[in-house]
């Protein structure tokens, strides 16, 4: 069973209700209205900011797209260049290949060839070395003076003072001779002697005392040197 109470507090709200002016009502509408265009509006502003953004999103995964494309265009032109060099250096090898197989079968020719050229120059050598030979003692036969000419040029040193390489005389460029055998002027002694104190052998480069020089007419292999003066 239901409260009186109860009952007759509904039927007053709804009497309430049925008895608001039209003002309320209107306004109630108008404020109704200008609900749901803000709500329809906001609702706008939402699917445009989702629409800004997935476009946003759109353009990197273009963009990306793009330089990912860009990205495969060159591994792909790399790739290619990879394979070109590789074929061109298989090509390589296989030449560098086939030319050391045929190395091997012309080494023994090379050699071969290579001994033959060694024995003709060798002979060729010979050749020219009995040649020369022969030159030379046709040239001696025509100039007999050639063969002894050394001969004549060790004797013409003789002849000389090794210090100055002036000729022996009887007077100021008389010939002296150390104890150690070799010649010397007068003149080359005397200074020697007064500069030093001794005399140097310019052959044995050695210092000779005064005393060990003698002269000419103690030494008979120096008559021998006189008397082809």
């Amino acid at each position: 069973m239901s409260d009186p109470m109860s009952r007759g507090a509904a039927e007053r709200k709804s009497t309430r209700k049925r008895q608001l002016p039209v003002r309320y009502s209107e306004d109630n509408e108008y404020e109704t209205k200008a609900t749901a265009k803000t709500n329809e509006k906001r609702e706008e502003n939402r699917l445009q900011k989702e629409i800004d953004q997935l476009k946003s999103e759109n353009d990197d995964i273009v963009g990306k797209n793009e330089t990912m494309i860009a990205l495969q265009k060159e591994m792909e032109t790399e790739r290619d260049e990879f394979k070109r060099k590789g074929e061109e250096m298989r090509l390589n090898t296989q030449i560098i290949m086939e030319e050391l197989r045929a190395s091997k079968t012309r080494i023994p020719d090379l050699q071969k060839e290579f001994q033959e050229k060694c024995n003709l120059h060798k002979a060729e050598s010979a050749k020219l070395k009995k040649m020369t030979n022969e030159l030379l003692q046709l040239k001696n036969n025509v100039d007999p003076e050639h063969e002894d000419k050394n001969e004549r040029e060790k004797i013409e040193n003789l002849k000389k003072c090794p210090y100055c390489r002036g000729y022996f005389t009887n007077e100021s460029v008389a010939p002296l001779v150390l104890k150690c055998g070799h010649l010397l002027c007068k003149r080359c002694c005397i200074v020697d002697y007064e500069q030093n104190g001794s005399i140097f052998c310019i052959g044995c480069q050695n210092a000779e005392p005064i005393a060990n020089v003698e002269e000419i007419d103690a030494f008979p292999i120096c008559h021998s040197i006189l008397s082809i003066m």
